[in-house]
C-alpha cells in the first residue's frame, strides 16, 4: 500500500531489512532492491535459454519448421527433449599433436518433427487438447543401438530386434512421403530402418505399475513416455516435469484449421487459383495457336494448281491457273484466296490470370513484391510513405508471426523457463517471471522500429532532453540495427565493473580544487613563517634578558667576589698591622 511505503520493512520472519551498511530500509526502498534483483535474475535466465536455443541450432530447425508450414500446412518443434551431446574441440596433446577432444554433457534441445510422422490425437481440436501424440522415427541399426545406450532402452528386446533385422515396410501407410521418392527414384526411408514409435500422452496408474514403473502420488493417470518397434515395448518412462500437464510439441500453421490440428499450406490455399490460372493459360495458349494463322477460303472453280495435282495447300512460289469464263469487267474483282484472320484476345485474358494471381495471394497470406514501372523507379521518396509502404507490405505478414510467436515462441520458451527453474543448479536465475512472446513480431517490424528509433533520437536531441533514459535508448537503437551487444554500449556487468575500479582508486581532482587547496597551503605556510617569526623575536627577546640577567647576576657576584677579596685583604693588613703594633709595644 502507498501509506506504508516510507514505514521500516521486514522480511517473512519479522525481522528488519537493512542495507549492507546497517542502514533500516523503507518497504519502498525493499521494493525497488526486489525489483532490481529479479530483472538481474531476468537477464541471467534470458541468457540461459539464449544460449540454450543456439546450442541446439533453433534458427535452422525454426526456418525449417516454417517451411514445412508454408508446404504442408503444419510445423512441429519438440522441447525440451534432455540429449546427451557429444561436442569435440580441436586441442593439443602432449606429443605436440593435434586431436579432437570428445566430452559429453547433457543439454536441453529441441528437435523438428516432420508431419509425416506427426499422429496426434484427431479428436481434439488444437495440439493442447490431444490426450496423446504418437511420433514415428526411422533408426539405423547403429542408430538404434545409440539409442538404447542413451535412452536406456530394454536390452534384451534391443538385441532381438537387431538379430530380426529390420521390417521393410511401415505400419502405418506413408503414401505420400512414398509418392515423392518413386518420383525421384528414391528407396522408401523405411528401407533397412527400425520403425521406432515414442508415445507422449496420459496412462493409468495400473499400466505403469504393471509394467514396473515407480509411480509417485495417489493419482490414477499420470504422463508417461512410452517406445515401441515392431510392436514391442522398449521403455515406459513417467513424466519428470512438475508441470506435466502442457505438451512437449509445439505447432504451428500457415493457416488455421478451426476443428483440427492440422492447418493448410500454401498449395493448399491456392489450389482454386491454381486451377483458374492454368485453365486460363490453357486459352491463352490456345487462342494464340488459332490465331497465328488465318482461315483460308479457294475458289476452286477459278483456280487449279498448275502442276495438275489436286492439292490445294498454299505454299511459297507456287504456281496457279486461272479457269473458267474470260477476263471481263465483271470478274475485274475476281479473289480466288479469301483470308479471314482469327481476333487475338489475350489481353482480356491476361486480365483474369492477374486477378487469379491476386487471390493466390490474398488467400495465402504471402506478400506479393511490387515491381517498378519500366524505366521508371516508383518508390517513394519521403519518410512518411516509406513507413506506409512497409506497414501496407507486412500487414499479412505480422499476423503470421504473432501466430508463430502464439504457437511456437510462447510455449516452446515456456518449457526451457520450467525446465531450469526445475533442474538448474544455479539459484541466482530463477524468479517468478513470465513468458512474453515478441521474437517474431519484432524482427518483422525491426527496419521500422529502427526509423521510429532514430526519429525519437533526434527530436530529443540526441536523448540530453531532461527525463530521457539515454542509455537504454541507445540500447533499443543497437539492438534494432542487429549490433552485438557490448560492442559498441557497455553492459550491466562491464559498467559495474568499472564502477567497482573506480571506487577502488583514488577519486582524480578537479585542477580548481586543487589550485584552491595549493592557495590554502600557501597561506598556511605563510602563518607558519609570520608564527616563526614572532617565535623567534621572543625566543631572542627572551635569550637577551636570560644573557642580561645572568650578565648583571654574573657582574653582581663578580662585585660580592671583590668585595670579600678586599675584605680579606683588609683584614689580613688590619692583623699584619696588629701583630706589628704589639710586637713594638
Amino acid at each position: 500500500p502507498i501509506a506504508l511505503e516510507n514505514e521500516p520493512a521486514v522480511d517473512s520472519k519479522g525481522e528488519p531489512l537493512v542495507d549492507a551498511g546497517g542502514t533500516q530500509l523503507t518497504n519502498k526502498e525493499a521494493h525497488y532492491r526486489r525489483i532490481a534483483r529479479a530483472e538481474k535474475k531476468t537477464k541471467r535466465m534470458f541468457s540461459k535459454i539464449d544460449n540454450s536455443l543456439i546450442a541446439s541450432k533453433y534458427p535452422a530447425k525454426a526456418r525449417k519448421c516454417i517451411f514445412n508450414a508454408a508446404h504442408y500446412g503444419t510445423g512441429i518443434l519438440k522441447g525440451v527433449v534432455p540429449n546427451q551431446v557429444s561436442n569435440g574441440r580441436w586441442s593439443k596433446k602432449k606429443a605436440g599433436e593435434w586431436g579432437i577432444r570428445k566430452t559429453d554433457k547433457m543439454e536441453a534441445d529441441t528437435t523438428l518433427v516432420s508431419p509425416f510422422d506427426f499422429y496426434p490425437d484427431m479428436s481434439a481440436s488444437s495440439i493442447d487438447e490431444a490426450a496423446y501424440v504418437w511420433e514415428r522415427s526411422y533408426l539405423r541399426p547403429e542408430q538404434l543401438y545409440d539409442a538404447s545406450q542413451k535412452q536406456r532402452f530394454d536390452r534384451r528386446i534391443v538385441n532381438q530386434l537387431l538379430t530380426a533385422g529390420a521390417v521393410p515396410y511401415a505400419s502405418v501407410g506413408d503414401e505420400a512421403r512414398t509418392e515423392a521418392n518413386e518420383s525421384t527414384g528414391i528407396n522408401p526411408l523405411a528401407d533397412g530402418r527400425y520403425e521406432v514409435w515414442e508415445r507422449h500422452g496420459v496412462v493409468s496408474r495400473e499400466d505403469l505399475e504393471a509394467y514396473g514403473v515407480e509411480v509417485k502420488g495417489n493419482k490414477r493417470f499420470h504422463t508417461a513416455v512410452v517406445f515401441m518397434c515392431n510392436g514391442k515395448v522398449l521403455k515406459i518412462a513417467s513424466s519428470p516435469y512438475e508441470r506435466d500437464d502442457t505438451s512437449l510439441y509445439s505447432v504451428f500453421c500457415w493457416d488455421e484449421d478451426p476443428l483440427g490440428i492440422f492447418g493448410l499450406g500454401i498449395p493448399q490455399l491456392m489450389a482454386d487459383p491454381q486451377r483458374e490460372y492454368a485453365a486460363v493459360w490453357r486459352m491463352v495458349i490456345d487462342n494464340g495457336g488459332l490465331a497465328s494463322q488465318p482461315q483460308v477460303v479457294i475458289d476452286k472453280t477459278k483456280i487449279t494448281p498448275a502442276d495438275g495435282s489436286n492439292d490445294y495447300t498454299l505454299t511459297g512460289g507456287k504456281i496457279w491457273n486461272r479457269t473458267g469464263d474470260t477476263y471481263s469487267n465483271e470478274n475485274a474483282n475476281f479473289k480466288p484466296f479469301e483470308l479471314f484472320p482469327i481476333t487475338l484476345d489475350i489481353q482480356y485474358l491476361f486480365t483474369v490470370m492477374d486477378r487469379a494471381t491476386q487471390d493466390a495471394y490474398e488467400l495465402t497470406g504471402v506478400t506479393k513484391v511490387q515491381k517498378t514501372n519500366a524505366s521508371l523507379d516508383n518508390s517513394p521518396v519521403t519518410l512518411g510513405a516509406t513507413n506506409i509502404q512497409q506497414n501496407n507490405s507486412t500487414v499479412s505478414r505480422r499476423a503470421l508471426a504473432r501466430r508463430y510467436d502464439d504457437c511456437i515462441t510462447a510455449t516452446l520458451i515456456q518449457r526451457y523457463y520450467d525446465f531450469y527453474m526445475q533442474f538448474e543448479d544455479d539459484i541466482d536465475i530463477k524468479a517468478a517471471m513470465v513468458v512474453e512472446p515478441r521474437g517474431a513480431t519484432v524482427l518483422l517490424a525491426k527496419e521500422l522500429q529502427a526509423n521510429n528509433l532514430m526519429q525519437f533520437f533526434n527530436i530529443t536531441q540526441g536523448g540530453q532532453l531532461e527525463g530521457i533514459k539515454l542509455l537504454p535508448l541507445l540500447r533499443s537503437i543497437a539492438n534494432v540495427m542487429q549490433f552485438p551487444e557490448g560492442k559498441f554500449i557497455e553492459t550491466d556487468v562491464e559498467m559495474e565493473k568499472r564502477v567497482e575500479e573506480a571506487a577502488s582508486q583514488e577519486a582524480p581532482v578537479d585542477p580548481m580544487i586543487e589550485l584552491e587547496g595549493r592557495k590554502v597551503e600557501v597561506m598556511e605556510a605563510e602563518v607558519e613563517i609570520n608564527q616563526g617569526k614572532l617565535t623567534l623575536a621572543a625566543d631572542k627577546a627572551t635569550a637577551e634578558f636570560q644573557l642580561k640577567k645572568q650578565q648583571q647576576q654574573f657582574e653582581q657576584d663578580f662585585e660580592v667576589v671583590q668585595l670579600d677579596r678586599d675584605d680579606k685583604k683588609f683584614m689580613a693588613n688590619r692583623e699584619d698591622k696588629m701583630t706589628t703594633g704589639d710586637s713594638g709595644i
